[in-house]
């Protein structure tokens, strides 16, 4: 075993002379409409189901079990051109959100008997617990991701990471099912007048331990999470306070907290129906004052997928707690006694194989948002201030693997 450590560290540090090169990945498209609390929107849109994603991949098997491999994955959007240059629209467009090139995971990995080591920027432990186990809607329509669960505590919760630059991931083994994930990324702070880049990476960054425990086997499939972001020391810029009318006031200061992700996940296949449980903990070592950042929540959901032949339709019902000093009313952080409130979801998902690699989908959702846990477009002209506390997601369209 030492002599297969020591030979998948120094494949991660050299590599292959040469690598077996492919390109996949998905497009998703189509119709969504958007009720949020109060302000509605409908047209073409992507990703209902899935992110649009392109893969460049290459790998090598160098003998005796020794094999490098490596990932570089663009999110883009499949609707509009301007989306794709990672930039937001001018103030007087509407906003599509910017994707980027090589904006998804990107890695080297080196593997053999002794596991997995991967440098880049990996999907952290919580991301995978959450969208690929414990519930079947992935991060799309349904799921509720960035909205009632997130794949981190440190930022807010509709800004969750999914991975962190710098990182440093061993994966174990698989032994009678059982493997753990090891991901790590090394702390830089004391930089409170600056925050700038450079070959190590970058200055003013969180510390990250993320754990994972997963099991695998039969019909039954589960995962536990557990990561820690160290912000003691690190600047950060944080909005301190926001009023009902949706002004923001900013604040530059070195970090104090820790925060805390804990997800739990499970599925379990009964024939063509499979079953799902998820819980997910977030929480810092203090009391946020910041607007959107509720990183005291913890929520549950159950889910099913049922398979009739071309035919999947899915389910997601659940809850989820805001436990900070929010004034649920007014979404305004008040410093005052803490508001414990419940925002109820639900998740509906119809799935249709068209072929072996093309899907038609309908999926909806509904966050009926009496805890907070999301804003309203209420800050900006464009929008109208209401009363509601209901957001809803309906998307309908296709999505293809290639």
């Amino acid at each position: 075993m030492k002599k297969s450590l020591v030979a998948l560290a120094a494949m991660a540090v050299v590599g292959g002379a040469s690598a077996q090169f492919s390109i996949d990945g998905l497009v998703d498209a189509g119709v969504q409409g958007i009720n949020w609390k109060g302000n509605s929107i409908t047209g073409v849109y992507n990703n209902g189901m899935a992110t649009s994603v392109l893969n460049f991949r290459g790998k090598e098997n160098l003998g005796g079990g020794n094999q490098v491999e490596f990932r570089m994955a663009t999110d883009w959007n499949p609707v509009s051109n301007y989306a794709n240059t990672g930039k937001a629209q001018a103030a007087a467009v509407s906003y599509v959100p910017g994707n980027g090139w090589l904006t998804d995971e990107v890695w080297v990995a080196a593997r053999n008997d002794a596991g997995e080591i991967k440098f880049g920027a990996v999907n952290n432990n919580n991301l995978v617990t959450y969208s690929a186990i414990g519930q079947p809607f992935g991060t799309a329509v349904g799921s509720f991701y960035r909205a009632g669960f997130a794949s981190d505590a440190a930022q807010a919760m509709n800004a969750a990471l999914p991975r962190f630059d710098n990182s440093l991931q061993y994966t174990s083994p698989t032994v009678s099912g059982f493997k753990a994930a090891v991901l790590v990324v090394k702390k830089v702070g004391n930089a409170a007048t600056g925050n700038f880049t450079h070959n190590p990476g970058q200055y003013d960054r969180n510390g990250i331990t993320d754990v994972g425990l997963y099991y695998n086997n039969g019909p039954l499939n589960a995962g536990y999470a557990s990561m820690k972001e160290d912000n003691i020391g690190v600047a950060t810029t944080t909005v301190t306070a926001i009023s009902q009318a949706g002004a923001l006031t900013y604040a530059n200061t070195d970090g104090t907290l820790t925060f805390r992700t804990n997800t739990l996940g499970a599925n379990y296949a009964l024939g063509d129906l499979t079953l799902y449980v998820l819980n997910q903990r977030r929480s810092n070592s203090g009391v946020t004052t910041s607007a959107g950042n509720v990183a005291n929540t913890s929520a549950t959901t159950i889910s099913a997928k049922y398979q009739m032949g071309a035919n999947a339709f899915l389910i997601q019902t659940g809850s989820v707690t805001n436990k900070n000093e929010l004034n649920a009313a007014t979404v305004q952080y008040t410093g005052g006694p803490a508001v414990t409130a419940k925002s109820a979801m639900l998740g509906l998902g119809y799935q249709y194989d068209l072929s072996k690699t093309t899907k038609a989908y309908l999926h909806y959702e509904k966050l009926d948002d009496t805890a907070g846990i999301i804003p309203a477009y209420s800050a900006t002209t464009q929008f109208a201030t209401t009363s509601s506390a209901t957001r809803t997601r309906t998307a309908a369209g296709i999505k293809m693997n290639f």
